[in-house]
């Protein structure tokens, strides 16, 4: 077994266990520090995911069975800095941030559309509103991509419109995760699980936890077991994935440790996936308790490789009064795209309406001019010569 002296320590080139040192030097990782050092467990578990973004300042690499020098794949998992401070100090107090006050982002832009309509000029906006020349020009420019304002060639900016609406930041909510992985090899000892139900040949049993957002456990008759992620609400679709293979990796180190239970994670999948989206602006167009679905007419996204969902989406009261759900994360990213595109396409119609007459002109001036004697004559002469010159080709090739 060949030896190398890295960082003034020996360490084995056998598999995996030439990591079982606090740190390594690899600077082909992009979290080592600027002289290529990083923490084993951290280059372990970006190998094993370089998809998964990483931020260290709000996330870490937690070993699963609590040994930091347990370097396996299947003993690391990616949690957030406060998930990972409970796991390790259940008991400790959690401590109240003293968070500053926020001012919203549409607040500045309403503020900052109100001082152009009434006339006032940058210099006097940004001393006003006592923000920098950056933050003004900022906000302006997003003003600008909307087409609400626009600029004069003395650098003054003026409203196109009379008035205009941010609207409201949709909101969006992991509804329902169920991750399906069986069994491999070995029994769940699960005599503290809870029964919630009794079936004819068998009895379910669940056991919560409180990990990873929180998570209930369903033992299948031990053939397989049912992972539930409590419901929570979530800032993008990413999140979802990162979640889902976090959870299955998670479960994987847990039954092979807690329970000497080998989990076929290879062939994981996701049976139930709920993103809902809050739609505060449509809460008007349903009544308590309908329900309105659409067979979308394809296999939803795939988050595992064993993924095979219908696509569906629907509308109904929960969680929200209005919530437009859907199973599939790419109908999903077109729900959430569909206003920018409808305002897009009333850009596109305000142009063409504007510009229009111009359009028109010129086409009737170029009607006129290609009726004139000399244009016409000038016409015929290029195409009597484009035909001699073909014509001439074709001689020379017989």
């Amino acid at each position: 077994m060949r030896e190398v002296k890295e960082l003034g320590k020996k360490i084995e080139s056998k598999k995996y266990k030439e990591y079982n040192y606090r740190t390594i030097k690899r600077p082909e990782c992009p979290y080592s520090n600027s002289k290529g050092i990083v923490s084993t467990h951290v280059y372990i578990w970006w190998k094993n995911n370089p998809n998964i973004p990483y931020d260290s300042n709000h996330e870490v690499i937690h070993h699963i069975n609590g040994d930091s020098l347990d370097n396996r794949p299947e003993n690391l998992i990616k949690v957030s800095r406060s998930e990972h401070t409970k796991i390790h100090r259940p008991l400790t107090k959690p401590k109240v941030k003293k968070t500053k006050r926020k001012v919203k982002t549409s607040n500045f832009l309403l503020a900052v559309f109100n001082r152009i309509k009434q006339g006032k000029i940058p210099s006097f906006i940004k001393k006003e509103m006592g923000i920098s020349k950056q933050k003004l020009y900022y906000y302006t420019t997003l003003l600008k991509k909307q087409g609400i304002i626009g600029k004069h060639r003395n650098g003054d900016w003026y409203v196109k419109v009379k008035s205009f609406s941010l609207g409201t930041r949709q909101r969006t909510n992991l509804h329902a995760l169920q991750i399906y992985i069986p069994i491999l090899s070995g029994k769940i000892n699960d005599s503290d699980w809870e029964i919630k139900e009794k079936l004819n040949n068998w009895t379910p049993k669940y056991k919560k936890l409180d990990i990873l957002g929180g998570l209930t456990i369903k033992n299948n008759n031990n053939k397989s077991i049912s992972l539930f992620a409590h419901t929570r609400d979530i800032k993008n679709l990413k999140e979802i994935d990162e979640l889902t293979i976090n959870i299955r990796n998670w479960a994987y180190g847990l039954f092979r440790e807690s329970f000497k239970v080998i989990l076929d994670i290879m062939n994981a999948e996701v049976k139930t996936l709920h993103i809902a989206t809050e739609d505060k602006e449509s809460e008007d167009m349903i009544k308590k308790g309908e329900r309105f679905e659409l067979d979308l007419g394809k296999k939803a996204e795939k988050i595992l490789s064993k993924d095979k969902i219908d696509g569906k989406a629907w509308i109904d009261g929960s969680p929200f009064n209005f919530t437009a759900e859907t199973n599939d994360k790419e109908w999903k990213r077109a729900y959430l795209n569909m206003p920018f595109n409808m305002q897009n396409s009333v850009h596109l119609l305000d142009y063409i309406a504007q510009n229009y007459a111009s359009h028109v002109g010129i086409v009737e001036k170029l009607n006129k001019l290609l009726d004139e004697p000399k244009v016409k004559r000038h016409i015929k002469k290029k195409a009597f010569d484009s035909k001699q010159t073909t014509l001439k080709k074709i001689l020379e090739k017989i």
